[in-house]
């Protein structure tokens, strides 16, 4: 999703600012040493967003308690966010 923002996706158009969150090693390394997995997002989101920003955030279950967090964390740095997620439900 974030490569198609600053790419084209269907029509040329200036590109978008979007990353995407934990691909770099080093980062997921740093921060997972520094504060623990579970705030892998947060300090992400604290460090890159600013506010008016949008926020994408994926969960199949809905109820990953970090995305929760980061949700939540979105309010307060002023970052619009929006949610994809499964129903929650076991096959």
């Amino acid at each position: 999703m974030a490569a198609e923002f600053a790419s084209r996706f269907e029509f040329y158009r200036p590109g978008l600012p979007a990353l995407l969150l934990s691909t770099e090693t080093s980062m997921i390394t740093a921060i997972g040493n520094g504060y623990g997995y579970a705030k892998l997002f947060l300090r992400q989101l604290q460090a890159q967003t600013r506010p008016g920003d949008v926020f994408v955030g994926i969960t199949t279950s809905g109820k990953s308690p970090n995305m929760l967090r980061d949700f939540e964390a979105c309010k307060d740095l002023q970052v619009t966010s929006i949610s994809l997620c499964g129903l929650g439900r076991r096959a």
